[in-house]
């Protein structure tokens, strides 16, 4: 499944749930857990996974060169992204990608937009 293909099934995904937010897990429930260190894994399925991820967002044109260069840390198939972005837009975009890489439930969001600081 290339990119174009998986933007669109997301596209489709977020026009039939009304909301980014029914395709993503929750954000970290506290300050901690988004913070917490996450080790990368050397699991060759975790690196495939990470490195879709990073090549899902050099695909897309919409995010900044900034948010292309956030923090992917893949763990027994689990995503944690860090970093800064430009906007709210931004963030459910990364983590849009990385759902459909890892799975909507393994994505813990800690990216910080600029925008809220």
């Amino acid at each position: 499944m290339n990119i174009g293909s998986l933007r669109r099934i997301a596209l489709v995904v977020l026009v039939v749930s009304g909301s980014p937010g029914s395709l993503l897990a929750e954000r970290p429930q506290t300050a901690a857990a988004a913070t917490t260190t996450v080790r990368p894994s050397n699991e060759q399925s975790d690196l495939q996974q990470r490195q879709s991820i990073r090549a899902a967002l050099l695909g897309e044109p919409s995010l900044s060169a900034e948010a292309k260069r956030c923090e992917i840390v893949v763990r027994g198939g689990f995503a944690t992204l860090r970093g800064s972005v430009e906007s709210e837009n931004e963030s459910y975009t990364i983590q849009i990608l990385a759902a459909l890489v890892v799975g909507r439930h393994h994505v813990a969001n800690a990216l910080e937009v600029k925008s809220r600081r």
